[in-house]
């Protein structure tokens, strides 16, 4: 027998009678003769009766997947075993031609180990996805058989249509072809002809099928005999027109990171699977910039406001979520924040901010400690002329803020890149106005973002003329790297690093339509 003692959560001390098909909630007799009038409507029997079908189909739907995620595991297994035997083999054919390959075995074998262990980690990231899927699907599975032993109807009703609206999410979404995403492994011919410069082993080096790359210094530059080498690890194309903002999330085990469009005002959070997932946006704002706190909270500015806006993620069942909008800090004496920036070594909120005061601009840069109560130290103000405005912000592990500095807030506008330091009375630390020659003609310099990379230096970039600026902790340029003809990474427009790897998004251009996110790995 159903239960017939359930209230209606409409009217007071009227009990639910019958179950309205059309809205799908429990009704009472006055709900009959009001909102839900003419309505269809079936006994609560039936009601119990069909959500018990229907969870209990939504069961075996489970089971199935959660068998079918095993395998996948145990495909990846074997994709392993069988990389493991094609890389010993690899380094036997290297071996066996070592007394020719004197001066370029080590270099080889060093490039094959580093081509080995992305192998390693792609497929180690993906086994651990699966794990971490299979438990999810356990546990709702599990909520699903607790709420049918309870034989509550109202729990019956809410579960049933919370899975029902996630069940092709998650079983299309989640482990559709994802041994396509391993690096393609192609047998690789080892001959005499390996002998002699190391460029001449170029089969041997492409083994994995990775790009990688040399960006080295031009003209005078050169004579430092400073390099610094990358490879492109992945790409994902996104359906946004720009990425101006992008905050890889390291405390998500899925390598996922959020991007925002400030013309399309949108945050968005992208896996390493490439999937993606939109974000609550602020209404009525222009979302210029974010920041990560931690797995499942985000601060956000938006152009013009005062206030700095934190969002944070509500799990309900662990199946579907939503994001809550609250005030995080607003500033009371007409200051605007125009970037944020999380340092990866305290932890602490960096925040750029400009006010204009009888005619003159002042630029700041602030910190907030993310514990109750805040508390907002003043850190550095910028001495620059006052056409400029912070756009981006990060905190330097040498204890240098790094800041980009713009005319103007389009993203071509001329900018610049310097740094301060916690005194309010030091001047900068250094000032960079950019190398932009291209094809013996020199154009204005137009930083969007910059971030820290290996070995304490910077990496910024400038879609405008498609170049990374590389730079030592003292804003000396260490390498210009063009990035269309060295990455095919047209219009760079933001950055993130995190370890070795750098992430950057880009902007909408004449060759792709739709903006891109590159991940870079920094060999040396």
């Amino acid at each position: 027998m159903a239960d017939t003692s359930v209230l209606c959560r409409n009217h007071n001390n009227e009990r639910c009678r019958l179950y309205c098909q059309g809205c799908q909630e429990l009704v009472c007799q006055v709900c009959l003769q009001e909102e839900h009038k003419g309505h269809r409507f079936i006994t609560l029997t039936t009601t119990m009766s069909n959500k018990r079908d229907e969870l209990e189909t939504y069961c075996r739907l489970y089971d199935d997947n959660i068998n079918h995620l095993i395998t996948k595991e145990s495909e990846l297994q074997n994709i392993l075993a069988t990389r493991q035997e094609q890389f010993t083999e690899q380094k036997r054919k290297i071996a066996s031609f070592k007394d020719t390959l004197i001066q370029n075995i080590d270099d080889i074998e060093s490039d094959l180990q580093q081509k080995w262990g992305a192998v390693q980690e792609e497929t180690s990231n993906l086994t651990s996805r699966l794990t971490h899927k299979r438990s999810e699907m356990i546990q709702i599975k599990k909520n699903m058989e607790d709420v049918l032993q309870k034989s509550d109807i109202v729990e019956m009703c809410e579960t049933a249509h919370v899975v029902g609206l996630t069940i092709t999410e998650n079983f299309t979404n989640e482990h559709t072809s994802l041994t396509a995403t391993l690096p393609v492994y192609v047998e690789p011919e080892i001959t005499p002809d390996l002998v002699g410069k190391l460029e001449h082993a170029h089969s041997c080096q492409q083994s994995f099928l990775y790009s990688r790359v040399d960006g080295e210094n031009t003209s005078s530059i050169n004579s430092t005999k400073n390099k610094i080498s990358f490879e492109i690890i992945d790409s994902i194309q996104t359906s946004l027109c720009s990425i101006t903002s992008i905050a890889h999330d390291s405390k998500d085990e899925k390598s996922s990171f959020y991007v925002v469009s400030s013309s399309e005002n949108a945050i968005m959070k992208y896996y390493g699977d490439g999937n993606s997932r939109k974000i609550k946006d602020l209404p009525g704002k222009r979302i210029l910039s974010i920041a990560v706190v931690n797995s499942g909270r985000i601060l956000a500015i938006a152009e013009g406001d005062c206030t700095i806006y934190s969002l944070k993620v509500v799990d309900t069942l662990k199946i579907s979520k939503s994001w809550k909008i609250k005030t995080f800090f607003t500033f009371s004496d007409s200051q605007i924040p125009t970037a944020l920036h999380t340092s990866k070594v305290y932890g602490n909120i960096y925040i750029a901010t400009t006010q204009k005061n009888n005619g003159n601009r002042i630029n700041r840069i602030s910190v907030i400690t993310d514990k109750k109560p805040l508390e907002i130290h003043l850190v550095a103000e910028i001495n620059l002329e006052t056409s400029f405005v912070p756009v981006k912000a990060i905190a330097c592990s040498r204890g240098n803020v790094t800041v980009v500095m713009k005319k103007g807030t389009e993203e071509d506008a001329e900018g610049c890149i310097c740094a301060v330091t916690s005194d309010l009375n030091s001047e900068l630390q250094w000032y960079y106005g950019g190398r932009t020659e291209t094809e013996s003609q020199e154009r204005m310099f137009s930083p969007t973002d910059v971030t820290e990379i290996n070995r304490k230096n910077l990496i910024a970039c400038d879609p405008l003329n498609n170049t990374f600026h590389i730079l030592n902790h003292k804003g000396e340029l260490i390498s210009l790297v063009d990035t269309t003809n060295t990455f095919g990474i047209v219009r760079p427009l933001s950055l993130d690093a995190f370890n070795r790897r750098v992430f950057v998004g880009t902007s909408s251009s004449t060759v792709s339509p739709k903006a891109k996110i590159y991940s870079i790995y920094q060999e040396q």
